[in-house]
């Protein structure tokens, strides 16, 4: 390989992980403002079997990056907490078992509080897996 190929490789290599993480930010964000006017309370509501608690979605997109990105290729990430697992499985039989959809909104844990401190703990994960990448 010549070493112009090279050093443009490396150049897309540096902007392509600066924009995944930027990407990864973005949508991250996005999902938290569209919470930004609910009160933790709100969170945990389930106004009808097939529509989940803002607070159940909020961990559930977190669960998807942790199980499916980081669980299967960050050799050193370690989950959060297992029992996380099975009650924000959405409908991934492969995954594991889960807690019921008509159910989601009995759960009053974890709390908002501790589901943002999940939340947190993945999306710093995500990003120390992406610079390293």
């Amino acid at each position: 390989m010549s070493v112009a190929f090279q050093s443009h490789g490396d150049e897309f290599r540096h902007h392509g992980r600066e924009k995944l993480t930027d990407d990864i930010q973005r949508v991250r964000g996005d999902s938290l403002k569209l919470v930004a006017g609910l009160a933790p309370e709100d969170m945990v509501v389930q106004s009808m079997t097939d529509a989940s608690p803002a607070k159940w979605h909020l961990a559930h997109t977190t669960w998807f990056f942790e199980t499916f990105v980081l669980g299967v290729h960050s050799r050193d990430y370690r989950p959060f907490d297992p029992a996380f697992g099975f009650l924000f499985n959405s409908y991934y039989e492969a995954a594991g078992p889960r807690h019921p959809r008509p159910r989601r909104g009995m759960l009053t844990r974890p709390t908002v509080d501790r589901v943002m401190d999940y939340r947190g703990y993945v999306d710093a994960a995500l990003e120390r897996f992406v610079a390293a990448a």
